[in-house]
């Protein structure tokens, strides 16, 4: 007697179910570092102009973006108290200035000058 078995078995379904929780963990990890690129390049242009908006006078400015403070100091530092961003934000963040002074809840720093002409 012969069987004629149609459809799909359990081993089977259950191996795609596990193809796709596989590549939806990917996803969703590659996700969360684009998106705190994304926070931190908002941060950092925020700080690029609120000391663009200082042309060596002393004038101070205050910004906020996703929970970081940012506060343009006299001296031309910028002053970022984070207030509950990832530490991933943090470290991006971090790479693209110069820090000069980490306190308890404020961090002091300047952007990194770029090209050929820094000293």
């Amino acid at each position: 007697m012969k069987k004629n078995e149609d459809g799909r078995s359990m081993v089977e379904m259950l191996g795609v179910l596990a193809i796709i929780g596989v590549l939806s963990v990917g996803g969703i990890t590659g996700y969360s570092m684009v998106m705190n690129r994304y926070r931190a390049e908002r941060i950092f242009n925020l700080a690029s102009s609120l000391t663009a908006s200082s042309t060596g006078g002393n004038v101070t400015g205050k910004g906020s973006i996703y929970g970081a403070v940012l506060t343009l100091k006299e001296n031309g530092l910028v002053c970022i108290s984070w207030n509950g961003l990832s530490k991933d934000v943090q470290k991006i963040f971090e790479t693209r200035v110069a820090i000069y002074e980490k306190k308890d809840n404020c961090i002091n720093f300047r952007k990194r000058k770029t090209g050929s002409t820094q000293k």
